[in-house]
């Protein structure tokens, strides 16, 4: 009975997931259809599906293909807003949850134990959770050299003539 009542909650709070993400796509989306420089509208080419990993599962959005505005110095092209908003296709909060619980459980342990408390039947995989690791890593990383490299040099690095 307990089952059945998780499952059912995990189920209503992917709906309404779909629900506010496609609604916040589309209002983000109505912002987006003119040209930045003149105001023309761009005309539409056609739409595709973007998948967007959420806490809360997998939502599907349509993300429309534009065409520049002719007032552009360039060539013509295609233009795909949603694509340049949506970098990343993992929302930050479950980002952090997969960090976390990688950090101190084997990948495929933190992915099914986030599988099982959050509705994301197969929204996420192991493998997935151990690219998004090594990413944060390298990002680490890379962090900690930029600031390595501001210090000041000590003067034991610096070789003295004498």
């Amino acid at each position: 009975m307990i089952s059945d009542s998780l499952a059912e909650g995990r189920s209503l709070l992917a709906k309404v997931q779909v629900e506010l993400v496609s609604k916040q796509v589309d209002e983000w989306l109505s912002d987006q259809i003119h040209c930045r420089c003149c105001g023309a509208a761009l005309r539409h080419k056609d739409r595709r599906s973007t998948v967007v990993r959420t806490v809360y599962g997998k939502v599907t959005v349509n993300s429309p293909r534009l065409w520049s505005c002719a007032c552009q110095r360039a060539p013509r092209s295609m233009v795909h807003p949603l694509s340049k908003a949506l970098t990343n296709r993992a929302t930050p909060e479950l980002k952090c949850l997969q960090a976390k619980w990688a950090s101190h459980l084997p990948y495929r342990q933190a992915t099914a134990m986030l599988k099982e408390v959050l509705p994301l039947d197969k929204g996420i995989s192991f493998s997935g959770t151990r690219n998004r690791i090594r990413a944060i890593g390298k990002q680490l990383d890379a962090d900690i050299e930029r600031d390595i490299a501001k210090l000041p040099q000590s003067v034991a690095d610096v070789q003295i003539r004498k």
